[in-house]
């Protein structure tokens, strides 16, 4: 089986040079949540966030502690129209959901309605392109918010 998170969206939170898994849930701010795989150390010196947000073994950090806090997605075109990958799938394809606004193209390029406005479809790498990586630095936009404004 191909490697899926080749080319797909993701996140992640730096804590002393661990990458972690994050999510926001507004019972835990002004902190983030940061989940350790099972193969991850857990974070030192880090509060324990068993019942205040979600019942997995999570850590609640400030986001000043940590060392990178960002977001990422892919893209690309298929017959010139716009996609967000979900990764590489086996055999030399990759997955989308269509990003376009025409319910009748999606429609008559055979994508697969997911839900009333949402089509997604598999298709040859050598079919796509334009396949770009989109960075969103958390961090940087977390801190510009903590300036006092004038």
């Amino acid at each position: 089986m191909g490697d899926t998170r080749r080319w797909r969206s993701g996140h992640a939170a730096v804590y002393k040079g661990e990458a972690y898994d994050w999510f926001e849930d507004a019972a835990a701010e002004p902190c983030i949540i940061l989940i350790p795989r099972e193969e991850q150390p857990h974070p030192v010196g880090l509060q324990q966030g068993d019942g205040v947000v979600i019942d997995e073994d999570c850590y609640l950090v400030d986001p000043c502690d940590l060392d990178t806090w960002c977001r990422w997605r892919w893209t690309f075109t298929w017959r010139g129209q716009p996609f967000n990958s979900g990764g590489e799938t086996d055999g030399g394809m990759i997955n989308g959901v269509f990003e376009g606004s025409s319910q009748r193209w999606a429609e008559e390029n055979g994508l697969l309605r997911e839900e009333q406005f949402v089509y997604s479809g598999v298709f040859p790498l050598d079919e796509v392109s334009g396949l770009k990586k989109e960075n969103e630095d958390l961090l940087a936009w977390w801190k510009e918010q903590q300036k006092p404004s004038d």
